[in-house]
């Protein structure tokens, strides 16, 4: 295995992820899949959403994060975004991912706005 060593708490965690070709800000690293079966771990993907963010924060707020996410997703059990570590072109003060077929991430504050403030009777008027 070759490649940078990194500590993911410290270089990935609640990082910007960026699409490189046109520089969109697509989602934060909420969480990661570590790949603890071999001698040296790695990670092995990056995940974004209210459910990998939720089981991340302590307490009541994390358990708030989680059962809201789980009662507005259309599926029975929501799983987080994954985005393969194959995709990672570059970590930065960001993460910069190649997205050439269409990588469809919805991040938290895209879910929030979708699920809560959309929802909200109003919302859809622009203040002028």
């Amino acid at each position: 295995m070759s490649g940078r060593v990194l500590h993911g708490v410290l270089h990935l965690l609640d990082r910007q992820i960026i699409e490189k070709r046109g520089g969109l800000m697509v989602a934060k690293v909420d969480d990661l899949e570590i790949d603890l079966t071999v001698p040296t771990p790695h990670v092995t993907a990056l995940l974004t959403g209210p459910a990998a963010l939720g089981p991340r924060l302590p307490g009541l707020v994390g358990r708030f994060v989680s059962s809201v996410h789980r009662r507005l997703h259309p599926d029975h059990d929501p799983e987080p975004n994954v985005i393969h570590a194959g995709r990672i072109v570059d970590i930065t003060s960001a993460v910069i991912i190649d997205s050439d077929d269409g990588l469809h991430v919805q991040g938290f504050g895209d879910w929030v706005d979708e699920q809560i403030i959309r929802r909200i009777p109003g919302s859809g008027h622009a203040s002028e």
